[in-house]
């Protein structure tokens, strides 16, 4: 979280409504490509082909869980975007 962001949010109280907007560079940083990973049907076999838009957990090399959109199913492989869903957007 940036900075700016933390300033922004500090010393609200729950239940509290404030609108306000980021600067790109201030907020989730541009999408990055090379956090879409692609994988192989036979990945999903257990559990079958998800949908386009569904958000699944992924174990990484470490053991930790993260989170993964299914931005795209082709016939030869599943995309899967692993950047933060707020990567890229500013209000």
């Amino acid at each position: 979280m940036s900075v700016e962001l933390e300033w922004t949010l500090f010393g609200l109280r729950t239940g509290t409504e404030k609108s306000f907007s980021l600067v790109l560079e201030s907020a989730f940083s541009p999408p990055n490509p090379d956090l879409i990973q692609f994988y192989s049907h036979r990945n999903f076999i257990e559990n079958g082909v998800p949908d386009v838009g569904t958000i699944m957990l992924f174990t990484g090399i470490n053991g930790s869980e993260m989170p993964g959109l299914i931005s795209d199913v082709a016939d030869d492989s599943i995309a899967v975007d692993f950047n933060h869903q707020l990567a890229g957007k500013v209000e």
